[in-house]
């Protein structure tokens, strides 16, 4: 028997403290009995140091060559063979990523490299661990498992996990054993996860093709990329919280018709700020970027792009609440956003320049501030199609989609939107340019409880039948409040149909079928029209040939609008000021202008010809 480890045996027999200890490795086979670890020459293999450091109560440090270590030594439960198992404080340090490598043997098979239990915590810093699991078959982490409870932790610092195979994160699977714990078992930093391989083909299950997280998990400047798994080919979170900062996904694949090429959360928070999520998912399946259903998941500061399936970016579904804030989301396959019962916010987000149809929402509820959409084609709601779902936006911008329209089908309504069942509430947006093969150049709305518009403006969208806004069998009410509505369509700009609608402030272009089937059209007067069709009160609305409103531009505010002319007849003619600011945020002043923009003083000087000086 080594006399070092008798001398440290003894020593915790003894009951004395044992310091920690600095074991350098040097020599790169896997012998076991290697473990003296002193300044002679190689008496120290990376699994002697490993053993000498369990015994010794540490914390320890292991300094490894810059040199490929082979684990040749097969075979499990025991510190002398098979796969390195952690139980106390260890530091495992490389020479650099790719000169110190921990490698399977080419006809080892072991479990994997490690395996962290009850009160271990493992540091890895500066270097790689690869190509475990190749040669048989490994449950759960191919490079590393942490099956423990809340006092074992993992570090990884300047590591790759390249090419390692498990069923379940064959980079890593870190399970708290429903422990829950108060702070992050599992800490990740500038690092690499790639090229590792999920093994299983179970079709309801997420396998985590490089990181299964059932602990909590900060993942900090790391790139986890081209990894593929059933479910989660990135990564797999369940019933845990994780944080991603300043992380990228990408490449990372699922199995035919499986979903989360990037990620896949199950009732898990997750957390996603500075990333790009890119180029993730297959052509068929779901949620090519991320899938996720219950918990939470706030994204901030990121993009997702390039990704492909139904729900490219995000798929979204049972119960989960989602925040989105100063992402862009672009050039993605098709629907971007698919949602399923879900509750989403969107602040400052850009979902533009993807391929086919915007938003697929089913009983789901969207809020937010700055949402940009623009680019979508689709057959209904080039946009956002919504079932039974509720869009409540302020400063949206909805510009160049299109509802196009497909022989033998319902097809070409709600050139932006198209919400059946459902209910829509804009305040201070912009739908421009968008265009309706059919009806509804911007909005189609059938069914539902309300369609509320406040502040907004719709400039130039285009339908064969109604240009601007449809809306049918409304529940309650169709609200127009200091709206402005221009067009070039020589048919009608509004339409409502079994629905009362009531106009106030708001300065319409084009005619208006507000009797067709039924409903009540109401004037609560200042209203400014240039077709008698919109005049649904000839003594408080006024009747004109021109709006006189400047083109769509930038005038100050956090949409584009149309500036009225100095002698716009829409100036001071409202009925009464109850908004206090317009759509640009300017302040209102009584006697009010009707219509979204209200004339401040400087704006003559300023914005006079529609450009800023």
């Amino acid at each position: 028997m080594n006399t070092r480890l008798v001398v440290v045996a003894a020593a915790l027999l003894l009951g004395q403290t044992v310091q920690a200890a600095t074991l350098e490795v040097d020599r790169i086979d896997d012998d076991p009995g290697a473990t003296a670890c002193t300044a002679a020459p190689i008496d120290c293999s990376l699994r002697g140091a490993v053993i000498f450091a369990e015994l010794n109560p540490g914390p320890d440090t292991i300094v490894l060559p810059a040199d490929a270590i082979n684990l040749t030594t097969e075979g499990d439960g025991a510190a002398s063979e098979g796969d390195f198992d952690i139980s106390s404080s260890i530091t495992i340090e490389g020479a650099g990523i790719g000169r110190s490598i921990i490698t399977e043997g080419p006809a080892a098979s072991l479990l994997r490299a490690f395996d962290v239990h009850e009160g271990g915590s493992l540091t890895l810093q500066d270097l790689t661990v690869t190509g475990f699991g190749t040669n048989s078959f490994i449950f759960g982490g191919g490079a590393v498992r942490m099956d423990a409870d809340a006092t074992a932790s993992l570090t990884l610092r300047r590591v790759h996990l390249l090419d390692n195979q498990a069923a379940f994160g064959a980079a890593i699977f870190a399970d708290a054993n429903d422990d829950p714990a108060p702070s992050p078992l599992v800490q990740i930093f500038d690092s690499v996860i790639g090229a590792n391989v999920s093994s299983t083909t179970s079709p309801s299950t997420c396998t985590g093709g490089g990181l299964f997280l059932r602990a909590p998990a900060i993942i900090e400047t790391t790139d986890i990329i081209d990894n593929s798994g059933t479910r989660g080919g990135g990564i797999c979170v369940r019933d845990t919280r994780v944080e991603l900062r300043t992380v990228t996904l990408s490449g990372n694949t699922y199995d035919a018709s499986q979903s989360g090429g990037a990620l896949y959360a199950s009732e898990a928070d997750v957390e996603i700020s500075g990333s790009r999520i890119i180029n993730n998912g297959a052509t068929t399946g779901v949620g090519g970027a991320i899938r996720a259903a219950g918990g939470t998941l706030t994204v901030s500061n990121t993009r997702i792009s390039n990704n492909e399936s139904r729900g490219a970016a995000l798929f979204l579904e049972e119960g989960i609440t989602g925040d989105f804030s100063g992402c862009t989301i672009a050039d993605n396959a098709s629907f971007p956003l698919a949602a399923f019962g879900a509750l989403l916010n969107f602040d400052r987000t850009d979902v533009t320049a993807n391929i086919g149809p915007g938003f697929e929402l089913f009983d789901t509820f969207v809020t937010g501030v700055g949402l940009t959409m623009s680019g979508f084609t689709r057959r209904l709601g080039g946009a956002i199609f919504g079932d039974n779902s509720t869009l409540d936006l302020e400063q949206c911008v909805f510009r160049d989609n299109r509802a196009q329209n497909v022989d033998g089908e319902f097809s070409g309504v709600g050139g932006a939107i198209y919400l059946q069942d459902g209910t829509l509430q804009f305040r201070a947006c912009t739908l421009a340019d968008n265009q309706a093969d059919a009806e509804g150049g911007a909005i189609a709305l059938s069914g539902g409880l309300l369609l509320a518009l406040e502040n907004t403006t719709f400039s130039d969208n285009a339908a064969v039948g109604v240009s601007a806004i449809q809306a049918a069998n409304v529940m309650t009410v169709v609200d127009f409040d200091h709206v402005t509505i221009t067009s070039t369509d020589p048919g009608p700009s509004v339409q409502t149909l079994n629905a009362d609608s009531r106009f106030h402030n708001s300065a319409i272009d084009g005619g208006c079928e507000l009797f067709f089937g039924g409903g009540l059209p109401i004037s609560l007067g200042g209203n400014v029209v240039t077709d008698a069709s919109c005049q649904v009160d000839p003594m408080s609305d006024t009747l004109v040939l021109d709006l006189g409103l400047q083109p769509l531009g930038d005038f100050g505010g956090p949409t584009p609008v149309h500036l009225p002319a100095p002698i716009s007849p829409v100036l001071g003619v409202a009925s009464d000021c109850p908004l206090s600011v317009d759509q640009r945020g300017e302040p209102r002043t009584s006697p009010c202008d009707a219509g979204a923009v209200e004339v401040q003083p400087t704006d003559d000087a300023v914005f006079a010809d529609g450009f800023e000086l």
